[in-house]
Order: structure tokens, then sequence, then C-alpha cells
């Protein structure tokens, strides 16, 4: 039923439909919408990837998939994107620290 879940949990699904050259796109934005349709008001929709939102090519994952995905599931909805990531080293920064010792 529409608005049944509270949290919905995607931990890797999207990552290998998105392999798909030919239809992943088209198969993820379908995938999201169907979360966003079975999501409760307030519910979350909490999705585990690779794919990392701080370069271009997450980002664009990001617009082009989960939000549109988002808007053609429950267009009505107000909805908030949040992403959390582990920032990537800088292999400079360890070279120095070591040169310096």
């Amino acid at each position: 039923n529409d608005g049944e879940f509270d949290v919905i949990i995607d931990k890797g699904t999207l990552d290998a439909m998105i392999s798909d050259e030919e239809d992943g796109q088209t198969s993820c934005i379908k995938i999201v919408a169907e979360a966003a349709r079975l999501l409760s008001v307030n519910g979350y929709i909490l999705i585990v990837s690779h794919l990392n939102a701080n370069n271009n090519d997450g980002l664009h994952w990001v617009e082009n998939v989960v939000a549109e995905g988002l808007r053609c599931g429950d267009g009505k909805s107000d909805w908030r994107i949040e992403v959390h990531s582990k920032e990537e080293e800088d292999d400079d920064d360890d070279d120095d620290d070591n040169n310096d010792k």
C-alpha cells in the first residue's frame, strides 16, 4: 500500500542496476520511485552506495537518478536529500608528514 513503510533501505541494489549501460538509469529511477510511493509521510529512504556524491559522477547520480525517482514516485512530497560520505584522503599530505620526521 502507498505510504506503508517508515524506512526503506537499499544497500547495493541501485549500484548493481546502474551498471547496465542500456537500461540502468531508467531502472534505478523506477526503483527509487517505487520506494518513494511506499514511504510514509516523514519516512526515510536510506541508500548505501559506493558512488561518492562529493565528485561529479556521484553528484550526477544523485540529481538524475535519486532526485528524479523521488519526483516520479511521489510528486506531492517535499523531499530533502542528505549525503553522508567519508571524504577522500589526500595521499600527498601523508607523504609530507613522513618527510618531517
